[in-house]
């Protein structure tokens, strides 16, 4: 965990795939800190499908998907308030 005032408190600390540091345990929406409701749904989908590929369901377009729904949320993160939740999210980012 990790405190992040523009995600709202404390968060989980978690990778661009939104791993956790705790094998097997992804996050997303508010639990991966406060934004917008657009940002928390392209998370869970992102989440979902790293989750899929960790387990062994990969499939062709995974990277394609992968690589779409970051841009999306790179997008969604623009102007002054995407600047504090990027800040905070680099804040909480597993290294």
């Amino acid at each position: 965990m990790a405190f992040s005032a523009p995600l709202g408190g404390h968060v989980p600390r978690r990778d661009i795939n939104m791993r956790t540091s705790i094998p097997n345990i992804y996050v997303a929406g508010d639990v991966a800190g406060v934004e917008e409701a657009s940002c928390a749904m392209v998370e869970g989908y992102l989440a979902g499908i790293t989750a899929s590929m960790d387990l062994g369901y990969k499939t062709a377009d995974y990277e394609a998907k992968r690589e779409d729904y970051l841009a999306q949320l790179e997008s969604l993160r623009h102007g002054d308030m995407g600047e504090k939740i990027r800040a905070g999210i680099s804040q909480t980012m597993l290294t």
